[in-house]
């Protein structure tokens, strides 16, 4: 049996201001570790020190980044000698460049800095295809602020051909303004599923086998029978695996009568009795792609022979599941295991599946935790 998991990750949206060497080339960092600077005050006098610490996701101190003002390497501690906001962004080999932080210097007075926000016209796109950004402040836009990748590059118009694959990080500045938020691009190569394949974010993965399985309480090993108002239903799921810790994911709510005393299967209910809740896909144990039930282009599973037990059977099935963005898809008709589990703590069992929130039933702390024990 299996204990594996699911987790649908909230994006971090970081707001700061960055200043960005000139020199560096366009980074695709979505394999590098976060990066994050800290201030001991953003708001000083002229002349005044400012400490400046780099620390990681947990909060811990990161040693040997270095800080950078406009692009200039700059001491952790730092004087600054004339009025203005100034934006200064940490860096270290191995890591995602920080977020900025930006620091208010006064002559006395109170310095007043509008925040700049970027926007785009599509968060996803594929390979080759562009994109077009905004900036404004107070609703207005804003002329002569420039766009630039986090690591430093900027772009020669607000119009930019995505001619890399990976995810890339942008922020807009301007002197006299306090910068953007760090907007995220992803850009995906073109979808290319073919028979007994899934792909994650336009990468192939052979499927080497399938399982379904059921979510059971960590403790006792029971299914669990959901309960929701006046309906009840068992959670499934389908994995298509590759190698260990590389799979997709296919999520399934079975409703059945509340009263039931036994295991349920989803070719055992009318079809308007399965709701498909979404899919994951994970790579080396990291989550690469979520996807909500409001995000499916197409998804269905067709049961082509039941399974010859619930205990390491065996049973056909036909399915596919395909994003809108394309960034995870899944196509394949052959044998699948079962009937596998997934171990759900206890005191999750009562909560609703809250597709929003892609909640079934586990403990979020536990998520991730879970997935490396697959």
């Amino acid at each position: 049996m299996k204990n594996i998991l699911k987790y649908f990750a909230v994006m971090l949206l970081i707001v700061a201001t960055v200043g960005c060497s000139k020199d560096d080339d366009t980074v695709d960092d979505s394999g590098k570790k976060e990066l994050f600077i800290k201030a001991d005050r953003t708001k000083v006098a002229i002349g005044e020190l400012v400490a400046f610490t780099a620390i990681d996701k947990v909060n811990n101190k990161v040693d040997d980044a270095s800080f950078y003002l406009n692009g200039v390497k700059i001491s952790k501690d730092f004087k600054f000698d004339k009025k203005g906001v100034y934006n200064v962004v940490a860096k270290k080999i191995g890591y995602k460049a920080s977020a900025p932080v930006s620091i208010f210097v006064s002559d006395g007075g109170e310095v007043i800095a509008n925040k700049l926000k970027l926007t785009v016209d599509k968060n996803a796109v594929y390979l080759g295809e562009s994109v077009k950004f905004t900036v404004t402040a107070d609703g207005k836009e804003v002329e002569g602020a420039k766009i630039q990748y986090l690591e430093g590059v900027a772009l020669e118009s607000s119009t930019l051909v995505m001619d890399k694959f990976g995810t890339f990080r942008f922020v807009a500045i301007k002197e006299g303004y306090s910068n953007s938020e760090i907007l995220e691009v992803k850009v995906l190569l073109k979808p290319s599923v073919t028979d007994q394949t899934f792909t994650i974010n336009g990468v192939k993965y052979d499927i080497k086998n399938v399982e379904l399985t059921i979510d059971v309480d960590k403790n006792t090993k029971k299914p669990i029978l959901y309960k929701e108002g006046n309906a009840a239903y068992y959670v499934y799921k389908l994995f298509a695996d590759n190698v260990d810790g590389t799979f997709a994911m296919y999520i399934m709510k079975v409703t059945v009568p509340n009263d039931t005393d036994k295991v349920i299967l989803p070719y055992e209910v009318p079809a308007n009795k399965v709701e498909i809740l979404g899919g994951l896909g994970v790579i080396d144990r990291e989550i690469e792609a979520e996807i909500l039930s409001m995000d499916i282009e197409k998804a269905y599973a067709k049961w082509l022979s039941p399974l010859t037990s619930l205990s390491k059977g065996k049973g056909e099935v036909e399915y596919e599941f395909v994003s809108v963005d394309y960034a995870l898809e899944v196509k394949y008709k052959g044998v699948y295991n079962g009937l596998g589990i997934v171990n759900v703590n206890p005191g999750d069992t009562s909560k609703s599946l809250k597709i929003e929130r892609r909640n079934t039933g586990f403990s979020f702390e536990n998520l991730k935790k879970e997935i490396m024990n697959r």
